[in-house]
């Protein structure tokens, strides 16, 4: 399906917005609660992707971790433990995505890894990819939380307005896009070249 729509900015309701602040945190083993452990250094917050490559575990006993607007990414390869009464608590804007090969267990039944209204996604079970988990539970057999499967999206500037276009490969119960325009203001100096994510 093809969509063109004229509108000044950005598509929302396709991806969870990450803010301004957000960046992508990777963890290749050990303690999630380690600082140490993550590149770059520091727990992840809010908003950030988080990627998780090689083994990794939440230690035993009360530690818990609540983060909301976040997409824990399980690389292939990745094994993701969380140990008995801890607690993963993401908002309904989170996403939870095991990349084939990789796979989250929970050694006790009230291991809980929890999004949004979901209810315990993990308990004492593994789970192995491709899946994906949202708000509305797991999703077996396919590593995207979304109802539809974007194939591409481009942006154009014509004068005093932008272009937007994009192309899904599949859509399921998916009533509708919300496209919203927003202004962003970026100002600063610097000595090298930028990039910026949204």
């Amino acid at each position: 399906m093809k969509i063109r729509l004229c509108f000044v900015l950005i598509l929302v309701g396709l991806f969870v917005s990450n803010g301004l602040n957000a960046t992508t945190k990777t963890i290749s083993g050990g303690s999630w609660l380690v600082s140490g452990n993550w590149s770059p250094t520091g727990l992840p917050g809010n908003g950030d992707t988080i990627i998780i490559t090689g083994a990794v575990n939440l230690p035993f006993q009360d530690n818990d971790i609540s983060l909301n607007g976040v997409r824990i990414i399980l690389k292939t390869g990745a094994y993701f433990t969380l140990n008995k009464k801890c607690d993963l608590t993401l908002d309904g804007n989170s996403a939870l995505i095991i990349e084939s090969g990789a796979t989250i267990e929970g050694t006790h039944g009230n291991s809980v890894a929890i999004i949004g209204s979901s209810g315990n996604l993990v308990g004492n079970g593994s789970f192995s990819g491709p899946r994906a988990a949202n708000e509305g539970g797991w999703n077996a057999g396919s590593t995207s939380p979304l109802p539809v499967a974007l194939v591409s999206f481009l942006s154009e500037t014509f004068e005093n307005r932008v272009e937007l276009e994009w192309k899904t490969a599949s859509e399921l119960n998916n009533d509708y896009f919300i496209v919203e325009r927003t202004t962003i203001r970026m100002g600063g100096n610097w000595a090298s070249n930028r990039q910026w994510n949204y």
